[in-house]
């Protein structure tokens, strides 16, 4: 897994600060278990985040009060039909596009 294993890497930098927008807050904790593991210095923040909803981006960017240096979106869907999001946007590409 890409993401995981660029997140690991960044994780052992020295004076690196991580926001980590997840959907689901359980794989997350396992995640801040493991990240700690390898750096006990790391500042890490998760956010719950759903990225298919644009609601819920909007009120992550709300709660970012931080600039941002480096933005990596490694979500992904890929259902086997076109499905759309409640706002009304194809899933796949509500994913995976900057907003």
């Amino acid at each position: 897994m890409i993401g995981e294993a660029l997140i690991l890497r960044l994780a052992r930098l020295p004076s690196t600060r991580l926001i980590l927008p997840m959907r689901n807050p359980a794989k997350g904790a396992r995640l801040v278990d493991r990240l700690r593991r390898l750096n006990g210095d790391l500042e890490l923040r998760i956010e719950t985040v759903d990225l298919e909803r644009k609601s819920e981006i909007q009120a992550f960017v709300r709660r970012v009060d931080e600039p941002i240096q480096v933005l990596v979106n490694l979500a992904a869907v890929t259902p086997r039909r076109r499905e759309g999001t409640p706002e009304g946007i194809e899933r796949q590409l509500a994913t995976i596009a900057a907003r």
